[in-house]
């Protein structure tokens, strides 16, 4: 290829990519009758200066905007005042505890009797002072044990008979049993529809919320 053919080809790839950055297409340069020298680009019309009447009606479209927002603001706070307030709150709280009371020293004086035939004199004195410094740092002073008849569901369903009682509720107005626990006595159906069922609770929806030991770091 010629020199000079080469280079009024790259002059014109250049014209044409400069058009394209400029927002011009060979068109409108062919039609404008404008070369690459001598062409004058498309600007921008304008900006109008701002005048006091233009400032004026903006002042008043913002002043009514801010009117309207207030009016709107007066308008829900005298809604919200006019609805009655719901607040959830305990209605009741009660507990059930097993029968039998078991403190330490009732822990301590059944291990060293069940122990004595073991351990001498000394070494018993050493396991008494041992499990009394546990117990401290356990700080448990006193557990509770059901004995025969009794059973583990019977302290829940005889704690929720009196929460309802306390509250001045029937069973009929529960709409929602939580039962939560570390463990559960049946995988189906959950434990909370056994509580339902027991409690009479015929409208409310159950379900069961199992938890874990936090540990003792």
């Amino acid at each position: 290829m010629p020199r000079g053919l080469l280079a009024e080809t790259r002059d014109a790839d250049l014209e044409a990519f400069t058009n394209r950055r400029q927002g011009i297409t060979a068109d409108q340069s062919c039609r404008d009758g404008s070369s690459s020298a001598g062409r004058s680009l498309r600007r921008r019309p304008p900006v109008r200066p701002i005048t006091q009447v233009h400032l004026a009606a903006l002042t008043e479209r913002v002043r009514r905007r801010v009117i309207r927002w207030f009016r709107l603001t007066d308008l829900l706070d005298a809604s919200a005042a006019l609805r009655p307030a719901r607040r959830s709150r305990p209605a009741a709280v009660e507990h059930s505890i097993p029968s039998l009371q078991v403190t330490n020293d009732d822990i301590i004086k059944e291990l060293l009797a069940r122990s004595a035939r073991h351990l001498d004199v000394p070494s018993s004195a050493l396991l008494a002072r041992t499990l009394e410094a546990l117990f401290k740092r356990s700080r448990t002073l006193v557990r509770y044990r059901h004995v025969a008849p009794e059973k583990a569901i019977d302290f829940g369903v005889d704690g929720g008979r009196q929460a309802i009682a306390t509250a001045g509720m029937v069973p009929e107005d529960i709409d929602l049993l939580i039962y939560v626990g570390v463990s559960r006595g049946f995988l189906e159906p959950a434990t909370a529809n056994v509580f339902q069922h027991e409690l009479g609770f015929t409208k409310a929806t159950c379900f069961d919320v199992l938890d874990a030991c936090a540990g003792n770091e």
